[in-house]
Order: C-alpha cells, then sequence, then structure tokens
C-alpha cells in the first residue's frame, strides 16, 4: 500500500465529488461544483493499494500543534483495506509532519456510528459533542469531537507491530 501527498485540485475535486464519498461528507444543500480544495495550504493523502485509488485524506492544520483529520475510502475498498490504510497513513504523518504538530482531531456527524467506530479503533478519544450542528437528511444531528496526540498515534503504532 501506497500513501503519498497530490497536489492535484482536479483529482480531489473529483473523487471527492463521487456520490458514495460526497453524500456522507457534505450537509443538506451542499454542492459538489461548490467544493474548491486548498492543495497547496491543506494536505491531501492518496492511498493505493494494487494500483487502485482506495481512498483520499485530508488534513487542515487548525492551530500551530494541531490538524484535522478526515478519511474517505472508497466502499468497496472498507472492509479490506480501511484499517491497513489508517496505519499507514499515521506512518505517512509522522515522517512527514513537522513535530510541532502535536495533536489530530476530527468531528463526525453522530448518525455515522461506523465512522464513530473507525475513528474509535485506531486510538482516537470522544472529547466532546457539538450539539445540533450538522444539517443532514432534514434533520439537524450532533456531532462528535474525537482527538488523539502524536505520542498517541506512536504507541498505537507501536503495539501494532
Amino acid at each position: 500500500m501506497i500513501v503519498e501527498r497530490t497536489y492535484n485540485e482536479e483529482f480531489v475535486r473529483c473523487f471527492m465529488s463521487t456520490p458514495e464519498i460526497f453524500d456522507t461528507v457534505s450537509e443538506d444543500g451542499q454542492r459538489p461544483i461548490d467544493f474548491n480544495p486548498d492543495v497547496e495550504k491543506d494536505v491531501w493523502l492518496v492511498v493505493v493499494d494494487d494500483e487502485e485509488i482506495i481512498g483520499l485524506y485530508f488534513l487542515h492544520s487548525l492551530t500551530t500543534v494541531t490538524m484535522m483529520i478526515h478519511a474517505q475510502i472508497l466502499v468497496r475498498y472498507r472492509a479490506k483495506h480501511s484499517k491497513t490504510a489508517g496505519i499507514e497513513v499515521y506512518k505517512w504523518m509522522l515522517d512527514n509532519l513537522p513535530d510541532e504538530c502535536q495533536k489530530f482531531v476530527t468531528s463526525v456527524p453522530a448518525l455515522y456510528g461506523n465512522v464513530i467506530k473507525y475513528v474509535k479503533y485506531f486510538g482516537f478519544k470522544h472529547e466532546g459533542t457539538n450539539r445540533k450542528s450538522y444539517l443532514k437528511g432534514g434533520e439537524i444531528v450532533d456531532m462528535e469531537n474525537y482527538g488523539i496526540t502524536r505520542d498517541e498515534v506512536e504507541e498505537y503504532l507501536r503495539c501494532q507491530q
């Protein structure tokens, strides 16, 4: 499995606009045409296995020490590759992000139990709830906030060996 950064804005836009991804990551009323990724400022990681693109990870600086992270794995690859992809992305992060980056956070709409299970598998800890903050399917739902420190990522990887 290969993880590499992409600066290809059109690729990111096309991948994120595929219905199986966009329908999950977008709120009601958002349109793919309005999505404009910043491939210079943000980090977009392509995950490839056997020459097939299986997913894309997005990292965005929130502060000088904290990055937000989101995973988008194509449905047909989730069962077989999502865990390996996450481990490889962790390795890429430790090898390529500056040491100042000490915290990784994500927010998950409460209605996506599978995603919550995924982030917990990778050692993210629940850090609070942003109540009634995400519009999906005509309902306003909570967002669950999770985080993991760089030290915890390193420990997680040691335990996987």
